[in-house]
């Protein structure tokens, strides 16, 4: 590149939060569920924006149309009940799209069957993402979808760097601090050596 230009970026949405989740935009039948939209800057004018929520069949389940004051930096949404299922919300300034986002609603687990041994897992790869600040969200959210078991996978040349050299001191503390964190939350973990 020889130079390059910065454009200021049209006002729009920066980031829509949804209350009443559990985590990644999972939430319990029953919650409250509402949504704070956040602005890239303060709106230079009043504008009206359209909010539009469909199921998982494309069914529409909810439309309306909220006004964004002059100056204002974010704008809160209170949205109907939502029965068990998976909603897209589409949020638009006449036809341009400026937000779309993904909401499940989810048996609380309080109400479901616990299958004891369960069949269902996931390739969690715990060790090798190395989001030991995150773990308790992902494994919630796991919890949420059913799951029981985690597959994890260990790299070779993590503890073993060179032919007859083995070093266990990174494996054993992070790794077993995954594995800790996994069973805390009552899964079974099935760990795979690659």
């Amino acid at each position: 590149f020889d130079y390059f230009t910065l454009k200021k970026a049209d006002w729009g949405i920066s980031n829509v939060k949804v209350q009443g989740q559990k985590i990644f935009n999972i939430c319990e039948n029953g919650s409250d569920i509402s949504l704070d939209c956040f602005y890239s800057e303060p709106a230079a004018e009043a504008k009206k924006l359209t909010c539009d929520i469909t199921d998982y069949f494309g069914e529409k389940f909810y439309n309306t149309v909220f006004k964004v004051e002059q100056g204002e930096t974010s704008t809160h949404i209170n949205l109907p009940k939502m029965d068990i299922n998976h909603y897209t919300v589409n949020i638009y300034d006449g036809e341009k799209s400026l937000y779309e986002l993904y909401i499940s609603v989810v048996k609380p687990l309080s109400e479901r069957n616990v299958i004891q041994d369960s069949p269902f897992g996931c390739d969690a790869i715990l060790s090798i993402l190395g989001m030991y600040d995150y773990a308790d969200d992902n494994l919630d959210a796991l919890k949420l979808a059913g799951v029981s078991w985690l597959r994890d996978r260990f790299i070779l040349n993590t503890f073993n760097s060179a032919d007859g050299v083995y070093n266990y001191e990174k494996w054993d503390s992070y790794s077993m601090q995954m594995m800790d964190k996994a069973k805390q939350h009552g899964f079974k973990v099935l760990n795979m050596l690659t």
